[in-house]
C-alpha cells in the first residue's frame, strides 16, 4: 500500500514525483516503517493535543485474542468546540496476565506515555465482564482510584449483543424440512447453496459469514417464508413470520 500511496501522491505533487522517481526513493522496507511511525505519531499528537485543550476526556477499552497474543485497544472520546470525537489511539500487548490490576497497569502506563495522564477521565466504557465492570476489584473501580469522576458506562454494542443472544431462542432454519426449502428455493434461482448459521454467543468476527449468507441470500429468504405463510394453517406462526 506504501508504494501505491507514493505513486497516487506523485500524480499531483511535482516535488514529490521528483524524489520518488530518483533512484534513491527512500522506499525500503525499514524507511517505510519509519515514515509510517513518524506519520502515526504525528496523527496521535494531535490527538492528545486537542484532549489537553478540551481538559478532559473519556476512555473505551477492550481486548481480544489475536495470532496467540491478547491486544488491548484504547480508543478516547472528547468533544471540541462542541462535536463529539471518538479516536483509536492503539493497542497494548497484554499478553502476560489479564487480570483486573495487570489491566488497569496497562492502560495507565499508556496514558503516562502519552503524557495525558494528568487530564481527568470524566468516563470510562467496557464489555461487562467481571474483570472490567467489577464494582469490587474490576478495572472500572481500581481506575476511578486515579479517576475518581470515571463514572462506569458498559459499552452500548455489548449490551445490544446481550439482548440479541437473548432473544435468539429459536433457529428457523434448524429443522430439517425447512432447510429443504431452503436449499430449494436456492437452487431454483440458481444461488449458490449457503447454511445459515447458529449465532456465535462471544465471537463477533464469526458472525461475518452469517451476515454474508443472509445478504447473498436474502431473495430465497423471503420467498421460503411467504410460502410458509401461504401454507402454514396456524395464523399465529403466519403472523410471527
Amino acid at each position: 500500500n506504501f508504494q501505491e500511496m507514493c505513486s497516487f501522491f506523485s500524480k499531483y505533487d511535482s516535488e514529490f514525483n521528483r524524489m520518488f522517481s530518483n533512484s534513491i526513493s527512500y522506499s525500503s522496507p525499514k524507511i517505510q516503517n519509519e515514515i509510517i511511525a513518524l506519520c502515526s505519531q504525528n496523527v496521535k499528537d494531535t490527538i492528545f493535543s486537542e484532549i489537553k485543550e478540551t481538559g478532559f476526556f473519556s476512555i473505551m477499552c477492550d481486548d481480544a485474542r489475536c495470532h496467540k497474543e491478547e491486544q488491548m485497544s484504547i480508543c478516547v472520546r472528547y468533544t471540541k468546540k462542541f462535536e463529539v470525537f471518538e479516536r483509536f489511539l492503539g493497542f497494548i500487548d497484554v499478553s502476560q496476565k489479564q487480570d483486573a490490576e495487570s489491566l488497569t497497569s496497562a492502560i495507565l502506563n499508556f496514558l503516562e506515555q502519552s503524557n495525558i495522564q494528568n487530564v481527568p477521565i470524566v468516563a470510562q466504557s467496557y464489555d461487562g465482564a467481571a474483570v472490567m465492570s467489577g464494582k469490587r476489584a474490576g478495572v472500572q473501580t481500581k481506575l476511578k482510584e486515579y479517576y475518581p469522576s470515571a463514572i462506569y458506562v458498559h459499552c452500548m454494542a455489548h449490551r445490544d449483543n446481550l439482548v440479541v443472544i437473548d432473544i435468539s431462542l429459536y433457529v428457523h432454519f434448524s429443522r430439517p424440512s425447512t432447510n429443504f426449502k431452503l436449499k430449494e428455493m436456492q437452487n431454483k434461482l440458481n444461488i449458490k447453496a449457503t447454511t445459515l448459521m447458529a449465532i456465535s454467543d462471544t465471537r463477533w468476527v464469526c458472525r461475518i459469514q452469517n451476515c454474508d449468507a443472509v445478504y447473498n441470500n436474502f431473495e430465497v429468504l423471503i420467498e421460503v417464508l411467504n410460502d410458509e405463510v401461504d401454507l402454514n394453517k396456524d395464523m399465529d406462526v403466519a403472523q410471527a413470520i
